[in-house]
């Protein structure tokens, strides 16, 4: 959609019912699915024309794929990849994330990712390394975040979460990277299956993750309440993060050694 004059530009009937722009806004990728809804390629469009810059076809037969994040300068993209043994088999799939040059589509890095419900990653304000973190399990896997070179193609650190017990889970955030890409925030709170009350549950944790030496510096203990988000002031010097009915803001300046 045109915003000020309210014209639109139709992208055609077999795409999935999400996508995401570029930084810079030219760009919008999608993906294209068959009557099943697998997928069959990604799309690059120009939003301005609705005409197709880039085409990147999917081998797999019975895959969901979708971009979820740009690099800050749109020159990188993160694809992630769940993609099933067979139609009828849900309980056998493989899950990867690859990251993609957005111009040509062509494969920089991939990662083979754990089977969980949830995989969500960003990239560093230089764009080369990517945070991941499985954020919603209910087993006694140890949760953890990964953090991924993409030049080197490898996981530099792994970083463990928390612990679960039968019954519980560790929800995490989506992580966020400081400005300046020195530090990562992630949100975790322990959730028994089924909780929905927001001063029953455990009080979230912040972590303050170290990203050269790959460790949690510091744990903040937040209120008691769900907290789903974080973001970092353009300065980095304060972080928000969304509580029920509220946003906590953090002095996170001096950060611990």
């Amino acid at each position: 959609w045109d915003i000020p004059t309210g014209k639109y530009v139709s992208l055609g009937a077999d795409l999935q019912n999400n996508g995401i722009f570029s930084p810079d806004g030219k760009t919008l990728v999608a993906t294209t699915v068959d009557k099943h809804s697998y997928a069959t390629g990604l799309v690059a469009f120009d939003p301005a024309t609705g005409k197709q810059k880039l085409s990147i076809p999917v081998k797999e037969k019975h895959a969901t794929i979708s971009i979820s994040s740009f690099s800050p300068d749109g020159k990188l993209m993160l694809a992630d990849y769940h993609v099933r043994e067979s139609d009828k088999d849900r309980k056998n799939y493989h899950v990867r994330l690859e990251v993609l040059e957005s111009r040509t589509g062509k494969k920089i890095a991939s990662l083979a990712a754990p089977k969980t419900t949830g995989i969500s990653g960003c990239f560093s304000s230089d764009g080369q390394i990517l945070a991941i973190n499985n954020y919603y399990r209910f087993d006694t896997t140890e949760p953890r975040v990964l953090l991924f070179s993409v030049a080197q193609d490898r996981v530099t650190a792994t970083i463990p979460l928390g612990k679960t017990t039968k019954g519980e889970s560790l929800s995490a955030s989506d992580p966020v990277f400081s400005p300046d890409g020195k530090r990562l925030a992630v949100i975790t709170q322990v959730i028994s299956d089924g909780e929905d009350d927001p001063l029953a549950v455990p009080q979230p944790r912040i972590h303050l993750i170290d990203v050269s030496a790959g460790v949690i510096r510091e744990t903040l203990v937040a209120p008691q309440g769900f907290s789903r988000e974080a973001c970092f002031s353009p300065d980095g010097r304060t972080l928000a993060v969304g509580g029920q009915g509220r946003v906590l803001l953090w002095d996170v300046s001096q950060p611990s050694q």
